[in-house]
């Protein structure tokens, strides 16, 4: 079995049916297709029964979070390859899982993803030299395949709420030497408005939190000195993500966390807008980032 389509789903029937439509569509049919349900009460698991045909296994039953339910998908997966593809969420079209084929010799490949509500957005990849192209703020999980032997070491850490796929992801890269491939293939339309999109403030503490526990497991093991260029490049994406995010108003909170990576916004392609954003907070200026974007929000509203 080449793949494993790993589904996680609670009470969001009509996402589940666009995600269960997008997988039984595809051409390549070397797969199996697990859906894991947190025992819904829309409705979610009379429709997975409806589909019952078209899925390998599927459970629905009360869990732990987001990752316990992940893990429970990961433990019942056979295929070489593993890709998590939650409800709401859809592969690009129907050839995904065939034009991804050909570059199925990495432990983690990943393709692109496009957000459903930015349909004017170009989609790109993030070329950065050497090791550091895995220490983008995140991976899209909907469009990244994961090889099945990498869950040996260690399964999703269920003591975070929304980064445990992000600490999944840079552990592996240290700490297990696994290789990565970014491919140009146009793999899924996320659906957005997850908890990694409503809970900003869990979300930035969680990913201090990992840092500052590779950090000092790197120094334990010595190995500090050969990964500081990429905790440095970690610490300024975790920082970016969150300056040039409108939502927020108070940024001087972000401004004075990791000072010592700023050298690093060389390497991403940022938008004016965005370039603007982030030169004022890293020059103290934070007052200016939320008079526009009080300003953009006053203009959005007529």
């Amino acid at each position: 079995m080449k793949y494993s389509i790993i589904t996680i789903n609670f009470n969001h029937r009509d996402g589940l049916r666009k995600t269960i439509e997008s997988v039984i569509i595809q051409s390549c049919k070397n797969y199996e297709f697990i859906v894991i349900d947190g025992g819904s009460t829309d409705g979610s698991r009379e429709f997975i029964e409806q589909y019952s045909a078209n899925i390998n296994y599927w459970v629905s039953e009360p869990d732990k979070g987001i990752y316990n339910a992940m893990n429970k998908g990961i433990k019942a997966a056979n295929g070489e390859y593993l890709i998590f593809m939650n409800s709401g969420d859809t592969f690009y079209d129907e050839k995904a899982l065939e034009s991804s084929l050909p570059y199925m010799n990495d432990d983690i490949v990943q393709g692109i993803a496009k957000n459903q509500d930015m349909s004017e957005t170009p989609l790109c990849l993030v070329e950065i030299p050497g090791k550091t192209q895995l220490f983008s703020p995140s991976l899209h999980h909907q469009s990244c395949f994961f090889r099945k032997k990498l869950f040996e070491h260690s399964l999703y850490d269920e003591n975070y709420k929304i980064v445990a796929d992000w600490k999944f992801y840079i552990e592996q890269l240290i700490f297990y030497h696994c290789t990565f491939l970014r491919m140009p293939v146009k793999v899924a339309i996320y659906e957005g408005g997850g908890i990694s999109d409503t809970s900003k403030d869990i979300d930035f503490e969680e990913r201090k939190k990992v840092i500052a526990g590779i950090e000092k497991l790197l120094k334990e093991k010595g190995l500090y000195d050969l990964w500081e260029k990429e905790l440095l490049h970690v610490k300024f994406t975790t920082k970016q993500r969150f300056l040039i995010n409108k939502s927020h108003v108070n940024v001087d909170k972000f401004v004075n966390t990791f000072p010592e990576s700023s050298g690093y916004y060389v390497y991403y392609p940022f938008s004016k807008k965005q370039r603007l954003l982030f030169f004022l907070a890293n020059h103290r200026m934070s007052h200016l980032i939320k008079v526009l974007l009080k300003a953009q929000k006053c203009l959005s509203s007529f």
